[in-house]
């Protein structure tokens, strides 16, 4: 089963608030939920700025431990990596998230496996 979602937020300024991250990060794990992905389940998020891709990252686990998705972290080199790490690690699903801030959206685009 394939997922292909584009996520975009529109902050009030170029840099995006905890607020709006954390906004993101359940809309994020609602739609992986809804579309009946099983944990547990491979995050691999990607992109810039840093601070906003790692802060999404950690909280989209959070919200997906929330609903009881059991997230594991996949730390790879790039998306096709995270693929092939989360087969060797068993995980049923695998979500991998870009994250790209185009003044004054923080844009989100990512697929689920």
């Amino acid at each position: 089963m394939t997922f292909l979602a584009a996520l975009i937020l529109t902050a009030s300024s170029p840099t995006p608030t905890g607020s709006s991250l954390e906004r993101l990060a359940v809309d994020v794990s609602r739609e992986l939920s809804e579309a009946g992905f099983e944990g547990p389940i491979g995050v691999y998020v990607e992109g810039s700025p840093a601070p906003a891709s790692r802060a999404l990252g950690s909280l989209v686990m959070a919200s997906l431990s929330n609903k009881k998705l059991a997230p594991v972290p996949v730390t790879a080199r790039d998306a096709t990596e995270a693929e092939r790490l989360a087969r060797e690690q068993g995980l049923k699903s695998l979500v991998r998230l870009t994250v790209s801030l185009e003044p004054p959206k923080l844009v989100v685009r990512g697929d689920a496996l």
